[in-house]
């Protein structure tokens, strides 16, 4: 279950971050290096007792010798003993209940599903989003101000278990985890107190471009957004749909759509009787869409009404794909 980020747990997490970064793994290296040493000492004492300097007037020979030796020895063995089931553990037993990853790469397909979640619902609810009628106003702020408490913030509650769970990050990924978990922590803040300013700490897109890279490379051989851009020009010319141009966007961007794919388009109707009738063009296109390839395609429609939101809109997804 996520951790809940108030800013009690926010305040001890990041001084658990600066004081006790990755403990069991901290803890276990601490015990085969004690270990170690202990070890190491005993046989400096016994090196230095085997000192022997001779003289031609003298023959001196140094002895060091304490009791607590052997029990040295003893105890250095255990640790080591110790830190190596410790080792074995972490790798092969995780705790129970706790999903862990062995790199950012193997978590990045459990992280992409919810960042692109989160970006849909920026994208439909968000600031200068399309949320709302052709013509309307397309920012809702009651919504857009429930779902990022009801749907963002629990979603990057997620997203900061699973970076916690990482058993190892490089240190070119190390700067990049530690921007997104201080935009979570600052988003959290923000949402129970929206006068708390979060712009030092807004969403690292290179995090995003780290994680996508993942997947895309991950997933090459399943991505289809050929095929569909195939069947979209088929329909849009068969349905007569006006279209400047149309992006596929989201999850089919790297082969893991689940049940549905983002479709952006820039449509060419100019008046309000047009945005109505491509509307309804546009339905059949999605049903015709599913029962083709059983996923809903989910349109963002834009007419040349609205040509400065969509400009707003398509500079917001960074990752897409024209497909006519």
């Amino acid at each position: 279950m996520a951790t809940k980020l108030s800013l009690q747990s926010i305040l001890l997490e990041r001084l658990n971050r600066i004081l006790n970064p990755n403990f069991e793994l901290r803890f276990t290296w601490t015990l085969l290096v004690a270990g170690l040493g202990l070890i190491g000492y005993q046989r400096l004492v016994q090196l230095a007792g085997s000192i022997e300097i001779i003289r031609p007037e003298a023959r001196i020979k140094l002895e060091l010798s304490s009791g607590a030796d052997a029990v040295l020895s003893a105890l250095g063995i255990t640790l080591v003993l110790l830190s190596c089931l410790f080792f074995y553990k972490l790798k092969f037993f995780p705790l129970p209940g706790k999903k862990t990853f062995k790199n950012l790469a193997a978590a990045a397909p459990d992280i992409r599903k919810l960042m692109e979640e989160n970006r849909r619902i920026f994208l439909s609810f968000g600031p200068n989003s399309s949320a709302g009628a052709n013509g309307e106003i397309r920012h809702d702020p009651g919504s857009w101000q429930q779902l990022r408490r009801e749907a963002i913030c629990p979603n990057n509650e997620q997203i900061y278990d699973i970076l916690k769970s990482v058993r190892r990050v490089s240190a070119t990924e190390q700067p990049v985890v530690e921007k997104m978990l201080s935009h979570i922590e600052a988003f959290a803040h923000h949402c129970e107190n929206p006068n708390y300013d979060y712009r030092d700490n807004q969403f690292p897109r290179e995090f995003s471009d780290l994680i996508l890279g993942y997947c895309a490379e991950a997933n090459r051989g399943a991505i289809k957004v050929p095929a569909y851009g195939i069947w979209l020009k088929e329909a849009a010319k068969q349905h007569g749909l006006g279209i400047d141009e149309a992006y596929i966007f989201g999850s089919a961007i790297y082969g893991e759509e689940k049940s549905d794919v983002d479709l952006l388009v820039n449509s060419s109707a100019s008046t309000i009787p047009d945005v109505k009738e491509q509307a309804v063009l546009w339905g059949k296109v999605a049903t015709d869409f599913f029962a083709k390839f059983n996923l809903r395609l989910h349109t963002v429609v834009f007419s040349q009404l609205e040509a400065d939101a969509y400009i707003g809109f398509i500079s917001k997804i960074e990752h897409r794909e024209r497909v006519i």
